[in-house]
């Protein structure tokens, strides 16, 4: 949409190195906004907890809830920890390749086996 919306060049020829100025921006801001919500991720995961609505009983439930899913995530096995954190830190699945060096194959039965013993650690517990 953009492309068609600003580019006002003459055929072809300029065309292709404008579509590719339009796909390169479009990229940055799609990494920029993965990168914004990597390190605002845990910081409103703070923020929530200290809500100035809660009362004194409110927040001890509610960080109760969070250690309780802590405790979760330390039952499931490391790979398993590995891949749901990264993914819900953002990441990509080919970032997450890169990272661990492991194929998507992998961080998919990883990430689906890991959501599928969590499910079932927290609803053990309560």
């Amino acid at each position: 949409m953009l492309f068609l919306r600003h580019f006002h060049g003459d055929g072809d020829r300029e065309a292709l190195p404008w579509m590719q100025v339009v796909v390169k921006r479009c990229a940055w801001r799609i990494a920029e906004g993965r990168r914004r919500r990597r390190e605002s991720g845990y910081g409103e995961i703070a923020g929530d907890l200290v809500d100035e609505g809660r009362g004194p009983a409110q927040l001890v439930e509610a960080a109760e809830e969070v250690a309780r899913v802590v405790a979760a995530l330390a039952d499931l096995k490391a790979d398993e920890r590995r891949a749901l954190l990264l993914i819900g830190a953002g990441y990509s699945y080919v970032e997450i390749g890169r990272i661990c060096g492991w194929t998507s194959t992998k961080i998919n039965r990883c990430a689906t086996e890991g959501r599928a013993r969590l499910r079932a650690i927290l609803s053990e517990g309560g």
